[in-house]
């Protein structure tokens, strides 16, 4: 099977198509789910075939990551978590700045760019399956009106981690994480 993630309007969507590229099932998440103005950011298949869905939801001015694995046969939810540095402290995210990839052991990897107390920073997070919280990262300026911002993230077959970030100070860099 094959997955799309895309926003449309103010909700994540989401579809399962066969190989022939009929569509299997379409969700409208987010709105349908939680009743707020979000973003799909990404989506990722592990080896055992759990999909999982990476989005922001947007609560009176401030946005939060948030993780959710579905139902690969029908897209239900079978869990929902915000990401948080430590029990209680969300991150007001940056719309639209994220990104998410699954590694050989099956951990999550997620990135994206957040409002620091000062400036955009990039945080990198890691997830077991069950989407709890085993490591994060963060990255910014040492120029405290620089900011650093999201581009990409992407794992090669040796599990390296890459984000692509830039700065006011440089036009694009690389970091392997």
């Amino acid at each position: 099977s094959t997955y799309i993630g895309a926003t449309e309007g103010t909700d994540g969507l989401l579809m399962r198509l066969d190989p022939e590229g009929q569509i299997v099932w379409k969700r409208r998440l987010f709105t349908d789910m939680f009743g707020a103005t979000d973003v799909m950011h990404g989506i990722a298949v592990n080896s055992n075939g759990d999909l999982y869905a990476l989005a922001d939801l947007g609560r009176a001015g401030v946005d939060f990551f948030m993780l959710l694995q579905l139902d690969p046969t029908d897209g239900g939810v079978a869990f929902s978590k915000f990401l948080e540095l430590s029990a209680g402290t969300t991150l007001d995210v940056v719309a639209g700045y994220a990104g998410l990839v699954v590694d050989s052991q099956d951990d999550l990897h997620i990135a994206g760019e957040f409002n620091g107390p000062s400036r955009n920073e990039i945080l990198l997070f890691r997830c077991s399956a069950d989407g709890s919280l085993e490591q994060s990262e963060r990255w910014s300026e040492n120029d405290a009106a620089a900011g650093r911002f999201f581009g990409g993230l992407a794992i090669d077959a040796s599990d390296n981690l890459y984000l692509s970030t830039h700065s006011a100070l440089e036009s694009g860099s690389a970091l392997r994480a």
